[in-house]
């Protein structure tokens, strides 16, 4: 899994040469029929990516490296 960052053409290299699966859309035009498969494994991907994002923020906010989002708080 990686975020935007890592989509570069240079990081995608990087990861197919040491057999990292990479998630997320292909670079250039996209394409015209995709296989169920791998649209239904995208999309567990993308689940799976959310749940760790997730805790990421909560962790941040635990250690008050973000802004508090609620006017009490």
């Amino acid at each position: 899994m990686q975020t935007k960052f890592t989509e570069q053409l240079e990081n995608r290299k990087f990861c197919t040469e040491r057999g990292i699966k990479i998630s997320g859309p292909t670079l250039g035009r996209p394409p015209t029929n995709i296989d169920k498969n791998k649209k239904k494994q995208a999309q567990l991907d993308e689940r799976l990516r959310n749940n760790i994002e997730g805790k990421f923020g909560q962790a941040k906010r635990g250690f008050s490296k973000l802004k508090s989002d609620g006017p009490t708080s």
